[in-house]
């Protein structure tokens, strides 16, 4: 081994051994409501949203059936747009139409 790589190597090493943060400590910090409400889901993926989250933003809930068309990638609203989110309620779950 060259002599040069033996100290990026023990840095290597020394940085891949250290331990994980407990869960619940300070080094786990979990993101405000401002940063989640403003983070773009990746395409084709819904954020969830509450009932009072979808009215607010002057949507309204459209109720999965028990076919789970509303949480496919193609459903869309009965305005054609797709819609801006899941809403957890009930059995089936809803999506936030506008």
């Amino acid at each position: 081994m060259n002599q040069s790589a033996l100290p990026l190597l023990t840095l290597f090493l020394t940085a891949c051994s250290a331990t994980p943060p407990v869960e619940g400590s300070k080094a786990e910090v979990a993101p405000t409501a401002t940063e989640v409400a403003s983070a773009a889901p990746p395409s084709g993926i819904r954020r969830e949203m509450s009932q009072e989250d979808c009215t607010g933003k002057g949507g309204s809930l459209v109720g999965d059936i028990g076919d789970g068309a509303t949480h496919r990638p193609e459903f869309r609203c009965p305005s054609g747009s797709p819609p801006i989110g899941d809403v957890p309620l009930g059995v089936e779950g809803s999506v936030c139409c506008l």
